[in-house]
């Protein structure tokens, strides 16, 4: 696995992050931490780094700014927070099935020590496997339906002496499991959306062939604002639609734009266009009503590409540039 340069880092005499791990069969990443709070024993955990289900990833993140992800996990699971915490997962749950199978497990691994904090479950010795004899299968269910985080991972266990399977519940902000929910692109749409862009990059006007995989077609609403995941892509889509949904990257600026996105999700600020800061609609503050509202990205350079440098252009010549 690669080294991020977030791990092993001492942020400040209470927040220390160790080793990032993977969940074994899932991409999911968590980085190990160690959190001090007053009058308790340091809470020795982990944090989601990224997550299928939830749709979070953090690695491609700068590491100034997965430092400030840390310190707001830090305020998240300070122990002050548990009764909040508590009562409103009861209101989340008084409002499910009774019959919801997943409630019983969610019980088990948000149990408390004196401390008022979650801790590693061993499916072995605590009453994980007790509950339910499908307890992976629940923990899925806990993550992708109603969004918690739930960290997964083999060690000794120090009660029973075995190495077996813990569970850790960490209790930030839940996540909805379908959020980033993506729709495949028919391979007769794909080619029609290149044939419209003529298989030119919107970044830089570069031309490519027919038979380039450097050409990403990229969603200009990014998935990091995604709540409800997207509609379907249907063959028969219009070029309008297309033009209003799509546009042509090469796989570098994909990646770019995924950074600028990802860092406006945290920030709130838009990104620049390679220190170009002017927008064609609003300013660098995103400013929509809520985190899926796309009106929020209109104007941002990163949104629709082709569109901003015509308006930058045309910015240009009514000053006489």
């Amino acid at each position: 696995m690669k080294k991020f340069d977030f791990e092993d880092l001492e942020i400040c005499p209470e927040i220390k992050t160790f080793k990032v791990f993977q969940v074994s069969k899932m991409p999911d990443l968590f980085l190990e931490v160690e959190f001090k709070y007053p009058k308790t024993p340091a809470w020795k955990g982990c944090i989601p780094i990224l997550e299928k289900y939830q749709g979070l990833d953090k690695t491609q993140l700068p590491k100034e700014d997965v430092v400030e992800y840390v310190k707001n996990c830090y305020n998240d699971l300070d122990p002050r927070n548990s009764k909040t915490w508590n009562a409103d997962e009861d209101l989340y749950w008084s409002g499910r099935s009774k019959a919801d199978m997943a409630k019983l497990l969610f019980d088990v691994l948000n149990g408390e020590t004196q401390y008022h904090q979650t801790n590693w479950m061993c499916r072995q010795c605590t009453d994980t496997s007790s509950v339910n004899s499908q307890a992976a299968s629940r923990i899925r269910a806990l993550k992708q339906t109603h969004g918690y985080h739930i960290a997964t991972k083999d060690f000794k266990c120090e009660v029973c002496g075995k190495y077996t399977t813990h569970d850790l519940l960490i209790r930030i902000p839940k996540l909805v499991g379908n959020s980033n929910k993506r729709f495949s692109i028919p391979t007769s749409l794909m080619r029609r959306i290149k044939e419209l862009f003529e298989y030119t990059d919107a970044c830089f006007n570069e031309k490519y062939g027919a038979g380039s995989k450097n050409l990403v077609v990229d969603h200009k609403f990014p998935s990091t604002r995604w709540v409800v995941g997207e509609n379907p892509n249907f063959a028969s889509m219009t070029d309008d639609e297309i033009k209003s949904k799509f546009q042509l990257l090469t796989q570098q600026t994909n990646l770019q734009k995924e950074r600028y996105c990802a860092k406006c999700l945290q920030t709130g600020k838009r990104g620049d266009f390679f220190g170009i800061d002017w927008y064609s609609e609003g300013d660098c503050s995103w400013k929509g009503d809520n985190k899926s509202d796309e009106k929020g990205c209109v104007g941002c350079p990163w949104y629709d590409l082709a569109d901003w440098k015509e308006k930058f252009n045309k910015m240009l010549k009514e000053i006489g540039y």
